[in-house]
């Protein structure tokens, strides 16, 4: 057997080996994970039209919380999915076979898939509570959706050997990403912002992230500030430092398995 297909058999089992682990065999687990963004979604909307009856965009405040929520969900499920990948599965790391990056790999897949999943389901529902949605611009959506999960992707192979060396980091880390929910423009557009906030709001990549995945659903929306080149060059910075990262660590990784 190539080794090639060798570990595409590994990540496969490890994708089922973690969907058994996160989601279990009852459809319980797989029905939670819809469920949960609509609830966030209905909380988030609630407080939004408490602040402002009129959305900035559209004339929908739950359509201007989803497209927010659902753009920057991308970013905080993959990153700390991954991010735990060695440190959940340093048993299978005692095995010759199974290589650190394998684990990586099947959980940028899985949650990858997921979060498309989800987020398709949580679009369809809405349409169907709204009566329909405006004009969607998929291609759009997904180059953003994308984008925004390769700077994912990049946090999570920096973090991964980091929580394995020194433990008390994931702790810190969890506690720096915690504001980025409201940093990242789930609830504002940089518009509303006065000058030099407005500025300042957008040195955050993920501010751009959520903006992108807005236009695909706003086709009026003029996306002050939106720079995708400035999004693209984080996203292949920040991967390029969680591979040496990843490289450095992955004889300490080894180890500790």
């Amino acid at each position: 057997m190539s080794l090639i297909k060798l570990h595409f058999r590994l990540v496969a089992s490890l994708i089922i080996r973690e969907m058994n682990t996160r989601y279990g065999n009852k459809i319980g687990g797989y029905i939670w994970a819809i469920v949960d963004p609509l609830a966030y979604i209905v909380f988030l909307s609630f407080i939004r039209r408490s602040l402002s009856a009129t959305p900035p965009l559209g004339g929908s405040v739950a359509l201007f919380i989803s497209t927010g929520y659902l753009g920057f969900l991308f970013y905080v499920n993959l990153s700390s999915y991954v991010s735990s990948a060695v440190k959940s599965n340093k048993a299978l790391m005692n095995y010759p076979r199974v290589a650190p990056f394998d684990a990586i790999v099947s959980r940028v897949v899985l949650q990858f898939s997921t979060t498309a999943v989800v987020t398709a389901l949580t679009l369809f529902t809405l349409a169907k509570g709204l009566g329909g949605l405006p004009s969607v611009n998929w291609p759009t959506i997904i180059e953003a959706a994308l984008s925004t999960s390769m700077i994912a992707i990049g946090i999570g192979l920096i973090n991964a050997g980091l929580f394995v060396r020194w433990p008390w980091y994931e702790e810190v880390f969890d506690i720096m990403n915690r504001p980025l929910f409201i940093l990242s423009g789930v609830f504002m557009l940089p518009d509303e912002l006065p000058h030099p906030y407005a500025d300042y709001f957008l040195l955050n990549p993920l501010v751009h992230c959520v903006i992108w995945f807005r236009t695909g659903f706003y086709p009026e929306y003029r996306a002050y500030g939106l720079d995708r080149g400035y999004v693209l060059e984080v996203a292949f910075l920040l991967i390029f430092v969680g591979m040496l990262s990843f490289t450095i660590h992955r004889k300490i990784i080894k180890n500790e398995g």
